[in-house]
């Protein structure tokens, strides 16, 4: 009799601590970087084992036999650092610097009135803008900020925004889908109830935080459905993902307006040019429904 058990377990160290790196090169630029890697080096190894065990009995007596194969990688991106030494000597240059391995939003807490989940549970409820805080796009970042304290977001905590918000007037759904899961290429509508009668406009928010806009000023009745696109429109809504075989997600906002607005700041999602830095504008999408009506739904997107 022989049974063969596969394992395979991947170990990654992350150690919530501060770590100091030090590199020297022919340029501030190359100490910099040997000092980058000098602090990678210390933080992140995976380790990615497979491990087979073969039992085989022999004389009524079990015998083990385990064969290891593992392949050590460096997997980190450093970007929030601190340069806390810089020396010129002898034509030879020296950096040290500073790496906090914490996620963002323990950075940001750590600097503010407010806990880690406080500042989660403000995004949940209202992109934590009843906390006082903001999202803003600066030099193709995202950061948090409150009042003078700037942070900048790793995608992880970025992606926090990205959520599912329904509210007793305002509904929006995935028309006949039993969940918010789609796969590239499927073509899809929305369901929206409101509680009022008026105009909706539904945009688009990307995983990068491009913004752009499906459909504007649409009529609804209160308590009617409404299905956009329905069977006679024009428009064809179509999943699709932002890379090649690389799992994403969209979020849909339905806003609610008593008449209807121009929304001259956002892009049209059928241009070919939303891609641009300029329409990255979520943070600018954040400030125009706060206190108003609206409502969210997070759509993930598959590859097929």
């Amino acid at each position: 009799m022989k049974k063969i058990i596969l394992l395979f377990i991947t170990i990654l160290y992350l150690n919530a601590t501060i770590y100091y790196g030090e590199g020297s090169g022919n340029s501030y630029a190359e100490a910099k970087r040997k000092a980058l890697e000098d602090v990678a080096s210390q933080i992140s190894v995976v380790i990615d084992s497979k491990i087979e065990e073969t039992q085989s009995a022999e004389n009524n007596k079990y015998k083990k036999n385990f064969k290891v194969h593992s392949i050590q990688k460096t997997k980190v991106n450093l970007e929030d650092y601190e340069i806390v030494e810089k020396i010129k000597k002898d034509n030879q240059f020296f950096v040290k610097i500073k790496y906090d391995n914490i996620p963002s939003l323990d950075k940001f807490a750590s600097k503010t009135p407010y806990t880690k989940e406080q500042i989660k549970n403000g995004i949940k409820k209202d992109f934590a803008k009843s906390l006082g805080l903001e999202l803003v796009r600066k030099n193709r970042k995202w950061y948090i900020k409150y009042k003078n304290i700037l942070q900048k977001l790793d995608k992880k905590d970025f992606y926090f925004f990205f959520k599912t918000t329904n509210r007793k007037d305002l509904k929006i759904s995935l028309y006949n889908k039993r969940r918010n899961i789609l796969h590239n290429g499927d073509e899809f509508s929305f369901l929206i109830k409101s509680a009022k009668s008026g105009y909706i406009t539904i945009f688009d928010v990307y995983e990068d935080g491009t913004v752009s806009i499906l459909a504007k000023n649409l009529k609804i009745d209160k308590k009617r459905k409404l299905i956009f696109p329905d069977e006679d429109s024009d428009s064809v809504l179509e999943a699709s993902l932002l890379q090649n075989q690389k799992e994403t997600f969209d979020m849909y906002v339905v806003l609610f307006t008593k008449k209807k607005r121009n929304f001259d700041e956002f892009i049209s999602a059928y241009d070919d040019v939303v891609d641009e830095e300029l329409y990255k504008n979520f943070d600018e999408l954040i400030n125009l429904i706060y206190n108003k009506t609206y409502a969210t739904i997070k759509v993930i997107i598959r590859p097929r």
